[in-house]
């Protein structure tokens, strides 16, 4: 009967992990970078545990699976908006952002070049994925 009831559990909780990973993957936007746990700390993100039901928050955004974790990990990176006077003109100095907007995601040279593009709607730090 013991046996028997640890099967059961232990098949309930395999299940519900199963359909909180199936959740994960049609309803959560997937990039194709992996980072390791130090990779998404220097790019200013957190490493959120997906089975646990973290997800990113409003003013965050995904870039990647994060490695090295018995569970699936993700790497949640801070949004930054750009103002509403975007300015006529940029300093030529490289510190490469990933701009997103209605045109997907593209690298900037920085973030005055990204946010000059009208239709870069936020930036995040570094290259794109």
């Amino acid at each position: 009967m013991k046996n028997k009831l640890i099967f059961i559990l232990s098949l309930a909780v395999s299940i519900t992990l199963l359909i909180m990973l199936l959740f994960y993957s049609f309803n959560v936007e997937q990039p194709d970078e992996t980072l390791s746990p130090e990779d998404c700390l220097e790019r200013g993100g957190r490493n959120l545990n997906i089975v646990a039901g973290d997800t990113c928050s409003e003013n965050e955004t995904n870039i990647g699976d994060v490695i090295g974790f018995i569970s699936p990990n993700i790497c949640c990176v801070p949004k930054t908006y750009c103002p509403e006077d975007r300015g006529d003109y940029c300093i030529q100095v490289y510190d490469p952002v990933c701009g997103f907007g209605d045109f997907g995601n593209q690298t900037f040279s920085n973030s005055c070049v990204a946010c000059l593009n009208e239709s870069t709607e936020y930036y995040i730090q570094g290259e794109c994925p």
